[in-house]
């Protein structure tokens, strides 16, 4: 800290001399404006040189990834996607919406397309589609490609196959973990909207 102020204290006696000003101690100490304009200048380079420390830290810790946590993370939405997918077909056979709503956040938002589905607009849809087997013969599948957590939040990005979807239908599905410790879906959205 000492050697930046002294760098500092060296770079405003240059831009002193450039203006013409003396820069000895003594002219300072008799002019409180310049010694004000001084005192500024110091806090104005050490906040800035704070601020792009700050940066160059935040961003090398971003840099650096942890192949354990990715695999780790990547596994569990292996596994929650697949549950997921697996307790929504189940809703075909049991007529039993539980099975579906069980992984739904309270305030869910599904963006599908131009479409903005809250929890009930959800479940109405998928039901809807649930139902009309013919038309949608094919289970859903979640294929995740990338996942990542932060905190209680699992994120992923999917291909989806089946049920409502083309094939290779990429999704990003955002599970909160609830008080049981159960991740539920508070958001979707579809990345591969086809408009005819």
């Amino acid at each position: 800290m000492r050697k930046t102020f002294i760098t500092l204290q060296q770079k405003l006696r240059e831009k002193l001399k450039v203006r013409g000003i003396p820069s000895d101690s003594e002219h300072i100490k008799e002019n409180p404006s310049i010694r004000m304009k001084f005192l500024f200048w110091i806090l104005v380079l050490l906040a800035c040189s704070t601020v792009h420390c700050k940066r160059r830290v935040s961003r090398d810790e971003e840099a650096v990834s942890d192949p354990e946590k990715d695999a780790a993370d990547l596994e569990l939405a292996k596994t929650t996607a697949t549950a997921f997918a697996a307790d929504l077909m189940k809703v075909r056979t049991s007529e039993d919406i539980h099975d579906l709503t069980n992984w739904l956040s309270d305030n869910l938002i599904f963006q599908l397309c131009d479409n903005r589905l809250y929890k009930s607009h959800f479940v109405a849809f998928t039901t809807h589609a649930l139902i009309e087997e013919e038309k949608f013969p094919v289970a859903l599948t979640l294929e995740v490609d990338k996942a990542f957590t932060r905190g209680d939040g699992l994120s992923m990005i999917v291909k989806a196959n089946g049920f409502v979807f083309e094939e290779n239908d990429q999704l990003i599905l955002d599970f909160q973990k609830d008080e049981d410790g159960k991740y539920k879906l508070a958001h979707g959205t579809i990345l591969t909207c086809r408009y005819e």
